[in-house]
């Protein structure tokens, strides 16, 4: 019995550093043929979406900033051009987040690595600015 828990401990000892080691790695190759591994995709070059815990690779093509820069310009006319609707869903959302930051002293977010951190005074303050708003522009 000893060995068998003294076993069972060793595989899940074993087993945690490799799940909490699984990272996404993003590969790709520069006009001069050098192939790059880094934690962010490259911006105008095609790369490789590298998941380290499943070893599985997506291929991705950038969007060109011109693309890009005219669909802002498209999705902005639209916008302006059109009056905004209220939408019940982001109003509740924005009503419960809007609760959560005002009665809870440390509020915990994910960054875009995906940790997650404590957000500090002036961005907890910016986030209640940015609900109130939703709840401004969503809310009948």
């Amino acid at each position: 019995m000893y060995k068998l828990i003294h076993w069972s401990f060793l595989a899940i000892a074993l087993y945690l550093p490799v799940t909490s080691m699984a990272e996404t790695y993003y590969r790709w190759v520069d006009e001069d043929k050098v192939t790059h591994y880094t934690r962010q995709p490259p911006g105008n070059y095609p790369y490789e979406k590298i998941d380290t815990f499943t070893g599985r690779s997506t291929s991705v093509a950038p969007q060109s900033t011109v693309d890009k820069n005219k669909e802002t310009a498209e999705t902005l006319s639209k916008t302006a051009s059109s009056k905004p609707t209220k939408d019940p869903a982001i109003c509740k959302r924005a009503k419960a987040n809007l609760k959560t930051l005002t009665e809870h002293a440390l509020i915990r977010q994910k960054n875009e690595y995906g940790e997650v951190v404590v957000l500090n005074e002036k961005k907890k303050k910016d986030e209640i600015e940015r609900a109130q708003k939703a709840i401004k522009d969503n809310c009948k």
